[in-house]
């Protein structure tokens, strides 16, 4: 059954691929982005004001959206592809910015090397408000940016090396025992740090809150954080080398707390007179993001993907 349907779905997408829509001028493509949301408006307007216009003007309307609409996202597709290969030709003519752009080793460092400077200068301002105000819970946030930061540095030292000489990848195999067993720890201990934060937010002593709108920035940021660990500890896995599975492994734990910060944040402005509704779901996620962290520090001390 299952060949049988492959290959009727590879002649269908072929067949959808040799479809070309006619090519637009910029002025028509401006007129039909302005046709989309004109269409888009009405057909809000005839939603929230019932009975405005007539049965038949409606379902012109809704019908006249639906095409701009689809019309306007494909186009719109097409120039954000075309934008893209512009912004990457312009990138690959200067050595800098090519490799940068086509090295992903090299991205990773920097990225790591970013990831690093960030952390410490959270755990630095999480003390700082911690000591000053006599909290446990900016301490053990300073607490678990500082050992992050450590995990990204500790990291950095390792692979710098990888990434000026690719010759020499295969030299340091060895040795990565160690460092797995190493990293264990490290996971095991910001395990650790993250139960005395969740038992803290379980008591109602701690947690973020953002002023105004930016909590929905905020949770932009943290779902796609969340994402693109995810993504890049799937790539890694399936790259199968072990050094950028650390890397993205670290990354998906960053991601994963930031979520629970953000659920923190989200309770507080939005359900502050339900408390046991918020004890018992920071409580679960805590204990399932302290779980993950504790999972990844068996398996690394285990040397599990060695």
């Amino acid at each position: 059954m299952r060949g049988f349907h492959i290959p009727i779905w590879r002649k269908m997408t072929a067949k959808i691929k040799k479809v070309k829509m006619p090519d637009l001028s910029l002025r028509v493509k401006i007129m039909l982005y302005i046709a989309a949301l004109a269409c888009a408006v009405l057909s809000i307007v005839s939603i929230t004001c019932g009975g405005i216009f007539p049965p038949a003007a409606e379902y012109a309307v809704y019908t006249a959206a639906g095409v701009t609409l689809f019309l306007s996202c494909f186009y719109l597709a097409g120039s954000l592809v075309l934008l893209k290969q512009k912004i990457m030709g312009l990138a690959r003519s200067n050595t800098l910015t090519a490799r940068l752009t086509d090295d992903i080793e090299y991205r990773s460092v920097l990225s790591a090397v970013c990831g690093v400077c960030m952390n410490i200068v959270f755990a630095l301002f999480n003390g700082i408000a911690g000591w000053m105000s006599r909290s446990a819970w900016f301490g053990t946030l300073s607490a678990y940016y500082l050992i992050l930061g450590m995990m990204r540095a500790y990291w950095i030292f390792h692979n710098r090396n990888k990434v000026r000489n690719r010759e020499n990848q295969r030299s340091s195999r060895v040795p990565e025992r160690n460092i797995w067993r190493c990293y264990g720890v490290l996971f095991l201990f910001l395990a650790v740090v993250l139960c005395g934060a969740v038992i803290l937010l379980v008591n109602l002593e701690g947690g973020k809150t953002y002023p105004g709108w930016t909590i929905y920035a905020a949770a932009g940021y943290s779902f796609t954080k969340i994402i693109l660990a995810a993504v890049h500890v799937i790539r890694a896995r399936k790259k199968k080398e072990q050094s950028w599975i650390m890397i993205r492994d670290i990354g998906l734990v960053d991601a994963s707390v930031s979520i629970l910060t953000l659920q923190t944040a989200m309770f507080a402005a939005f359900s502050a007179d339900d408390r046991k509704l918020t004890v018992m779901m920071n409580g679960i996620t805590g204990a399932t993001v302290s779980l993950l962290i504790l999972v990844f520090g068996i398996i690394y001390l285990l040397n599990r993907y060695i």
